[in-house]
């Protein structure tokens, strides 16, 4: 999917994906005792901003993650 983006829209996709995901502001945690030395939990919907899909970056690959309408999770490079 990203090869079909240019340098800056990349970019401009990699900013409001970390804007999206302050914690403080954007994610629904799970704050009970049970989570605190667990990994983060963040809810599907938070991500794509109660759409569809969110895009996410790891190593300079952008990654689509993308909710069905059957409510499953799809992530593809």
């Amino acid at each position: 999917m990203a090869s079909n983006l240019n340098g800056s829209q990349i970019d401009w996709q990699r900013t409001n994906i970390i804007m999206e995901i302050k914690r403080s502001e954007k994610l629904a945690l799970n704050n009970s005792s049970s989570n605190v030395n667990g990994p983060p939990e963040y809810a599907a919907r938070d991500l794509t901003k109660n759409g569809e899909i969110a895009h996410i970056s790891l190593q300079e690959k952008m990654y689509t993650l993308r909710i069905t309408r059957a409510g499953k999770l799809i992530l593809t490079k």
